[in-house]
This record gives C-alpha cells, structure tokens and sequence, in this order.
C-alpha cells in the first residue's frame, strides 16, 4: 500500500495552528493534515473578511454592505448599476446638502405642530427667530420639547435660535425658549 501524500497544508492558519500542537504525530496523519487544512482555510477567510471589514465603514470602498449605506442616505439600491456609479451616487450624496431655508424650517415645523410658522433669519449673529402663531387659539398642545430638538436636528451646526410661540389671544404671554436652552 503506498503511503498517502502528506504535502497537504496550503494554508497559513492551518500551518499556525499545527505549531501548536505536538510535533512529530499530527504532521503525520493524512486525516489530521486534511482537517487543519479544512479548518485553517474557514480560519482565512474569516480574516480576510474581517481585515476588510473596516472598508465597508467607508461609502467610497463599500462592496456587499453598498446597500445598506444607499439606504442611510436615501438612495433606492439599483442593482443593475456598477458598484463604481453607486459608490459615485453616495460620494454626491454625502457633498451635497440640501440648504436649509427659512422656507424648509417652516415647512417642517409647519407639518410637525400643524401650526403657522414664519422664520426671520439674522435677528443675532448667526442667529434666526422661529415664531409659531397659535392662530386656533390651542395654546398648551405644542411640543416644545420636540419643535426644540427638530430645530436643532436640522439646523446648520453654527447657527442658534429663537423659537417663540404665541397665540392671537392678547392676554396669553409669549413663550421664549433659545436656541441653547435645554428642554
């Protein structure tokens, strides 16, 4: 019977892992070569997917997770285009930023308390007013707490604040809260 051909290993971690191991009984057996080998090869591709795991954090280099960042930036994933155009897609995504308006904050806040909203930009340095005019008279239903953090959400990160609301009544007192309040 010939002797089985024991030049197996093909794979660094298979040729790690042997090291660790008693020398002169494992490095013998065909089966035991063959299940380093198996095992090591599982062991290389984990490591390179893991070391290139890190380029998938990046728009510009990511492969299989393309999609999950055309999501993030509300690109609708098209299969059909090369990883190259969408890569492309995303870089332009990510440079360009739609400006932020007085007409956009008005709009957003508008949809958020169902009231009128005008914005009057430059009353201080880097400073604007959001004046929400209780016209129906619902003083109290506002959520200041989250009109403040949706200001603040899409706001430029430079600027402030003010954000007053006030109702058609007379006697109702203006409510003030800025733009570095907390609430």
């Amino acid at each position: 019977m010939d002797k089985p051909e024991l030049n197996i290993l093909h794979s660094p971690s298979a040729k790690e892992m042997l090291k660790m191991v008693t020398a002169g009984f494992y490095d013998k057996s065909y089966i035991a070569l063959w299940l380093y080998e198996v095992i090591g090869r599982e062991w290389d591709e984990v490591k390179g997917w893991a070391s290139n795991l890190i380029f998938e954090s990046i728009p510009e280099y990511a492969t299989w997770s393309i999609a999950i960042w055309e999501d993030a930036y509300g690109i609708v994933p098209d299969d059909s285009l090369p990883l190259e155009i969408r890569r492309a897609n995303l870089k332009a995504r990510r440079i360009i930023r739609a400006p932020i308006t007085p007409g956009f904050v008005e709009q957003v806040l508008n949809a958020l308390t169902g009231l009128e909203v005008h914005v009057t930009e430059n009353v201080g340095t880097y400073t604007f007013r959001v004046d929400i005019i209780d016209t129906a008279n619902r003083h109290g239903s506002i959520d200041i707490a989250k009109v403040t953090a949706k200001l603040r959400e899409i706001k430029q990160s430079h600027s402030s604040f003010e954000l007053i609301s006030e109702s058609d009544r007379v006697y109702t007192p203006a409510l003030y809260a800025g733009g570095a309040l907390g609430i």
